[in-house]
């Protein structure tokens, strides 16, 4: 079970690039700046920390929630849907019967508790749009799940998970 543990840690496990680019730009500038500098490099390193720190907090958030899960009793139940649920989206998600886990996002869903999975198109002004599969919840919030392909090679899986 020790094994099985650690690769839903794995699955779960967010990795976002963006804290951790924003940690090397600004620790490599803050590192000039104090050579260059002196003691003005210090404003580049604090934000540099900052996001080192937030990112390794997202990065470990995974083992936290198996953590609870196995407090909550439903960890040996998450691993069974893991392991057997179908896979969609190149396996970024997997829906049991009781159970919706995310890769990349760490999200492990009841689907009794969803309402909704629908495509979500994002907005994001002059950088172009993204699309994700949003998952809404019987208490009004809602999770953006994964990313999906702009260019339609998801379509299928999206019509079987949006419409079972």
């Amino acid at each position: 079970m020790e094994m099985e543990k650690k690769e839903l840690i794995e699955y779960l496990r967010t990795f976002d690039i963006v804290l951790l680019a924003m940690f090397i730009v600004l620790g490599i500038i803050g590192l000039v700046t104090l050579i260059a500098v002196g003691v003005q490099g210090v404003m580049f390193l604090i934000p540099a920390v900052i996001a080192l720190i937030n990112w390794l907090g997202k990065y470990n958030e995974a083992a936290g929630l198996v953590r609870k899960l196995e407090t909550q009793g439903t960890l040996t139940e998450v691993l069974y849907e893991f392991k057997n649920g179908d896979k969609f989206l190149n396996g970024r998600v997997i829906r049991g019967e009781n159970y919706i886990l995310s890769r990349g996002s760490g999200k492990v869903l009841r689907t009794a508790e969803i309402t909704k999975l629908i495509d979500y198109r994002k907005k994001n002004g002059f950088a172009g749009d993204t699309r994700q599969l949003r998952a809404e919840m019987s208490d009004g919030k809602s999770y953006d799940l994964t990313y999906i392909s702009m260019k339609g090679r998801d379509e299928e899986d999206i019509r079987r998970l949006c419409y079972m």
